[in-house]
């Protein structure tokens, strides 16, 4: 059996870093993938928006993402339940990050113009 993801595709919003009750760092990312085909004569253009989860070391690098960028995400698909603030039961289904590379910025502004 295998689990594998990789997506290829565009940074909706500025990653959210958030920290744990045990001081972890953790960074979600939404990153929306674009296919298009035709259905009759007509173009059709769908967007997939995926929520990804960097742990570890990969958050300090995926924090300097920024809307539009262009990345390549890999690791595993993970579907967890949780209960909501009004006791609803809710399932998320996340990709779990171990690689990550950024392709290409969408403003075109140099790394190192961020250190």
């Amino acid at each position: 059996m295998l689990n594998k993801v990789l997506l290829v595709g565009n940074v909706v919003k500025k990653p959210e870093l958030q920290t744990t009750k045990n001081d972890s760092k953790v960074v979600t990312l939404i990153v929306a993938t674009n296919e298009s085909y035709k259905k009759w004569s007509e173009r059709v253009e769908k967007a997939t928006y995926h929520e990804c989860v960097l742990w570890n070391s990969l958050w300090i690098y995926a924090a300097t993402f920024d809307k539009g960028d262009l990345v390549s995400i890999e690791w595993k698909l993970n579907k967890r339940d949780y209960v909501d603030k009004n006791w609803i039961k809710r399932t998320v289904c996340e990709v779990l990050v171990d690689k990550v590379k950024l392709i290409s910025r969408k403003n075109k502004r140099n790394l190192s113009e961020e250190d």
